[in-house]
């Protein structure tokens, strides 16, 4: 099956049943190995607004994992400045062709709402993390206040 076949597939199941923390999911016209969509995460600091996503499947999908990268900036230590998010599931070694991308979301989800120190992009927040969890609570809020998305009610 090509890259753009079973993207469409997913697409559409995923469309058909939207996980309750995503909204808004779409694809790039005329492109269908790339889309976007709105994550709605569920815990402090991070649920005061919405994030947007952009999934990139390469066309040797699903020989090769997608990339997620948000659009809205985060304060987060496993997403790069770029928006890159450094993701387990997504790194060549691990990858499965039989993954399916509401795995790969379901696994952003889980890194958003539950930061994670074990593999840090960024060393600087994941520092403060761990030394400081109050302060970097505090400072993600006030990023996310001022950089997120309005979430959809």
């Amino acid at each position: 099956m090509s890259a753009a076949k079973r993207t469409a597939k997913e697409l559409e199941d995923l469309q058909q049943e939207l996980p309750p923390y995503l909204r808004d999911l779409t694809f790039e016209p005329n492109n269908v190995l790339q889309w976007h969509v709105l994550l709605l995460p569920e815990r402090h600091p991070y649920r005061l607004k919405a994030f947007k996503l952009r999934i990139t499947f390469p066309r040797d999908y699903p020989l090769m994992p997608p990339s997620v990268a948000f659009t809205t900036p985060i304060y987060h230590p496993a997403v790069e400045d770029s928006g890159q998010v450094c993701l387990p599931i997504t790194i060549n070694e691990n990858w499965k062709p039989q993954c399916r991308i509401y795995q790969v979301l379901d696994a952003v989800n889980v890194l958003v709402n539950h930061p994670e120190l074990g593999e840090p992009v960024q060393l600087a927040l994941a520092e403060q993390l761990a030394n400081d969890p109050e302060q970097f609570n505090r400072r993600a809020e006030e990023h996310t206040l001022e950089n997120g998305v309005e979430r959809p009610s």
